[in-house]
């Protein structure tokens, strides 16, 4: 499935490198982590509390929603998905299962 694209620019040498490097698969994602904490004004933190925040961002920065375009040619380049649902690319972990991943134990 193609997905429609609005090209933001061509990748710079280092840049390049980089893309190489994803290309090979050492790179796969990226991860940002936040910790927040509840104010009390809502029982329940899910994927909504957080949304208006991230289309801000995102809207503001884009290339934090930017792909790689062609990155297996000598040309790669950056573009961004005309449309982005969020929920496929965020995963939101509650503290309880951190700890049952070994960080804490």
């Amino acid at each position: 499935v193609t997905v429609p694209t609005i090209p933001l620019r061509k990748a710079g040498k280092n840049e390049r490198r980089c893309i190489m490097r994803h290309s090979l698969g050492y790179y796969h994602n990226l991860v940002v982590a936040a910790l927040y904490t509840d104010s009390g004004n809502s029982s329940v933190i899910d994927f909504g509390t957080f949304t208006p925040a991230l289309e801000h961002c995102i809207a503001t920065h884009p290339v934090l929603s930017s792909a790689i375009k062609d990155g297996d040619t000598e040309a790669p380049s950056y573009v961004r998905p005309k449309t982005m649902d969020l929920r496929n690319h965020l995963e939101l972990l509650q503290t309880s299962s951190l700890t049952q991943h070994g960080e804490d134990d």
